[in-house]
């Protein structure tokens, strides 16, 4: 039986998600997986469809948490992010409570890339990156505390 999991991963650049697919395909899970993007990705010619085919979870972005999270950055000394928001755990309780009775670990994964993050275009004209680093912690879910 195939485990069931909860990955979460930095965000750095448009293209993390080739790097957790080709992961996926190299541990046999690739059909396993769903994603949640933002829903203006759905609404990509060919791609949009696929992501409903593989029925990828859309979410709305907000600009306003964008400049809020940047606001809150800039003020408490922390990097202001411009594609993402700073981690917070309250999302990220409310969908483990949820999936908790469900899973069996979470994975923390971490994509580096040397020298720069590539866009897409540099992807498939393969410029840059000469090197992805993936880090993965599995953490079982009986490790993790419930919210309280």
């Amino acid at each position: 039986m195939k485990e069931r999991a909860l990955l979460v991963a930095n965000h750095r650049t448009e293209v993390d998600w080739m790097y957790l697919w080709d992961l996926a395909l190299r541990k046999g899970s690739l059909g396993y997986m769903k994603y949640i993007l933002k829903s203006s990705l759905m609404k990509l010619p060919v791609l949009g469809w696929g992501f409903h085919i593989l029925e990828f979870i859309a979410v709305e972005k907000n600009e306003q948490k964008s400049q809020n999270s940047q606001k809150f950055a800039a003020e408490v000394g922390l990097p202001v992010l411009t594609n993402v928001l700073l981690p917070k755990t309250k999302g990220f309780y409310a969908c483990l409570e949820t999936l908790r009775g469900s899973l069996d670990a979470v994975y923390d994964v971490t994509i580096a890339c040397k020298n720069q993050c590539p866009t897409f275009l540099d992807n498939a004209f393969g410029v840059d990156p000469s090197e992805v680093h993936i880090h993965v912690r599995r953490v079982p879910i009986e490790d993790i505390p419930n919210q309280g």
